[in-house]
């Protein structure tokens, strides 16, 4: 896929994450903090994109449709995120892990960089500290919403409407730039923000959805599901629709 931008010129150019409107904080508890999307509305800001994918694109769709100011890397495309407010890295584990080490001169101070994986605990202990003395700020990240298919053929403005976005920041992350990214998921259609630290998250996670994939897995080859038709129904579409994601990306 080719490198996809709505730039702008330098007149035009959207200002700093640090413009965005900030929304009010919630209470936190020990281990989670959620809350309803802010209603207020975000400034225009930069955001870059790195992979293309099913997620990828559909933050790519939002954002643009949101007025920003949006450019997306897929692989070998050329990456340039000097200018970008806000990084979505929504790439497998290692690859995004790599891939924020690869370019961690070229965030540019201010910036929040935020990955999209689906497991926390080893991303974040992975990147822990790999902002200290650049300036930007690395926010582990998990959006709560898919498909059982992929790509960015099958990406949609849409997918994120009414879904939670869960943050993994690191103590001590500035406030005030989580209540900004709020507004912003808020414009891409995010029904709340919840912030709750990596273990936490893993655990939930382990249990609402990666544990009904391995049910749904499990369920589908099963000998007598070869035989399902005429017996079938709601029911048996729903658990086969959870088992059909890629395997490598589950695994």
């Amino acid at each position: 896929m080719k490198n996809l931008s709505n730039k702008e010129s330098a007149a035009n150019r959207r200002p700093n994450i640090c413009g965005l409107a900030a929304a009010t904080s919630s209470p936190q508890s020990d281990a989670t903090s959620a809350a309803p999307a802010a209603p207020t509305s975000a400034a225009q800001a930069a955001i870059a994109i790195a992979g293309m994918g099913l997620i990828g694109g559909s933050f790519y769709k939002a954002a643009k449709r949101a007025g920003h100011d949006v450019v997306g890397f897929d692989k070998g495309d050329p990456v340039d995120v000097r200018d970008a407010d806000v990084v979505f890295v929504a790439l497998a584990p290692q690859t995004a892990v790599d891939w924020i080490r690869l370019h961690a001169d070229e965030f540019k101070a201010g910036a929040a960089v935020i990955d999209t994986c689906g497991i926390k605990g080893p991303v974040c202990r992975a990147l822990a500290g790999v902002e200290n003395g650049r300036g930007w700020t690395f926010i582990g990240g998990h959006p709560m919403a898919g498909k059982e298919v992929s790509g960015f053929a099958n990406s949609d403005a849409n997918l994120f409407k009414g879904a939670s976005m869960i943050l993994t920041p690191a103590p001590g992350t500035d406030e005030a730039l989580l209540d900004r990214l709020r507004a912003l998921f808020a414009e891409l259609g995010f029904g709340r923000t919840v912030v709750t630290d990596p273990e936490h998250h893993d655990a939930m996670i382990a249990f609402t959805s990666q544990l009904c994939h391995i049910i749904s897995s499990a369920y589908v080859r099963e000998p007598l599901a070869l035989g399902h038709e005429g017996f079938s129904a709601g029911s048996f579409k729903d658990m086969i629709r959870v088992g059909a994601p890629s395997p490598a990306l589950w695994s």
